[in-house]
């Protein structure tokens, strides 16, 4: 896998540097020269973009971008502002298996996902046929900092054609995502120890970097994270809606309490949503990606029962549905499921939000049957009191504590228009 060098791993880069360049042979005498440039330090990761290349939980090797927001004077040459990669190495005995071209392509990438235009190197002469095979164009001789020898400077202009590839590449890694989840969700359910089944899962794409994130910290909470606090070099946010059959919404409707199918749903659902994002990991970091997993609840504060991380807003973001007078969001396959997220470094391309209303009562006030299934009076056309709701969750805790901590109740989206479809869109439909 690909992923950020962390401070503590300095030494080691420092040795693959050395070795790297011990690889060609030059003389001891250099590498006193060399001694400054090749040493990597703590600081010098907390403060670039330093990414690793590790297998079976070792280094083999890194890169690292540099961003100079002024001209460097160094004796008969300058060094531009602007972005450059200063270091890339591999381990010497896997040279030539394909590690510098994962590494590079990752660059790229990277690159698109900060806005990075071009990428200044100067590079070993030893290394200027792999970077002009990676695309680079060759610039120029500049004085080296040994005497009477010289460096090739180049230029990796991050262009159409690098952001067509790149997009490409999304689009595989998204194609791969979506069945990755449905492949999980089917193989799951076949377990012996598991009651629940669920249908064929939702998958949404947003981008990291989309402004709606921001706004959670208004919309949800002042400490509502955005994806770059879970994960510096966030590239996609992928959220997933795992719909429940009709026959556990089924049990749900008698009773003031939540029914035992219901409870153990919540319980086995969130175990899944814990197992599938451990092998979206496992996906990812075979491409060469880094994931942040999120709990599938209790991402909140409790006292004040406002989430730090959302996932019915997350969601939204990534298209998945529109929000109901409940406050759940209805997907196309309706509000009876659970849903989960995490946050990638992969770029992918995102998906369009809905722009009509799925919620009947939004639409065109034709509904309020969740206002009158809510069984403790928390939920009003124009309110909603998430302290009375949480006192019925935590009765149905009390009631079900031998299967988990079910807090969950469901009553407000079971047997209603928007339980397992979009009733707007069935509406519509209908019309035509």
């Amino acid at each position: 896998m690909i992923r950020s060098a962390k401070s503590h791993e300095s030494a080691v880069l420092t040795e693959i540097s050395f070795a790297a360049k011990k690889h060609w042979n030059y003389p001891r005498k250099y590498f006193e020269i060399w001694e400054n440039e090749l040493t990597i330090t703590a600081d010098y990761i907390l403060s670039n973009d330093v990414f690793v290349f590790e297998k079976k939980s070792t280094i083999l090797g890194y890169y690292s971008i540099v961003e100079l927001t002024n001209d460097i004077k160094l004796s008969a040459i300058t060094i531009e502002k602007g972005f450059w990669l200063e270091h890339m190495f591999i381990e010497p005995e896997h040279i030539g298996h394909g590690i510098g071209t994962m590494l590079f392509d990752h660059l790229q990438q990277r690159c698109i996902a900060r806005g990075i235009g071009e990428v200044k190197i100067l590079a070993d002469p030893n290394a200027r046929g792999f970077y002009e095979k990676m695309g680079c164009t060759y610039q120029a001789e500049y004085p080296s900092t040994i005497k009477d020898r010289t460096t090739p400077l180049l230029h990796l202009q991050v262009n159409t054609a690098c952001r067509t590839f790149q997009k490409s590449k999304g689009t595989a890694m998204k194609n791969r995502t979506t069945q990755a989840i449905v492949d999980f969700v089917a193989e799951y359910q076949k377990k012996k120890d598991i009651t629940t089944r669920w249908g064929v899962p939702l998958v949404g794409f947003a981008e990291a970097t989309d402004p709606l994130f921001a706004q959670l910290k208004t919309a949800v909470s002042p400490t509502h994270a955005v994806p770059q606090d879970l994960l510096q070099h966030a590239g996609t946010v992928v959220s997933f809606f795992l719909p429940f059959p009709k026959s556990v919404t089924a049990t749900n409707i008698k009773e003031r309490l939540s029914s035992p199918e219901w409870a153990v749903g919540y319980i086995e659902t969130n175990e899944l949503i814990k197992q599938l994002s451990l092998h979206l990991t496992e996906v990812f970091a075979g491409a060469g990606e880094e994931v942040v997993t999120i709990p599938a609840t209790h991402n909140w504060i409790e006292d004040k029962l406002i989430s730090n991380w959302s996932h019915r807003h997350v969601a939204f973001i990534a298209g998945l549905g529109r929000f109901g007078l409940n406050n759940m969001l209805i997907t196309d396959r309706g509000c009876c499921g659970r849903l989960g997220s995490l946050i990638t470094s992969a770029v992918m391309e995102p998906d369009a939000r809905p722009e009509g209303e799925n919620c009947l009562y939004k639409y065109d006030g034709s509904c309020k049957k969740c206002v009158r299934k809510c069984v403790n009076e928390a939920l009003f056309v124009d309110s909603f009191d998430r302290f009375r709701c949480y006192d019925q969750l935590l009765k149905n805790v009390e009631e079900h504590k031998s299967v988990g901590y079910a807090d969950v109740c469901g009553k407000c989206l079971t047997v209603v228009p928007c339980s397992h479809i979009n009733p707007v869109k069935m509406k519509l439909r209908a019309q035509k």
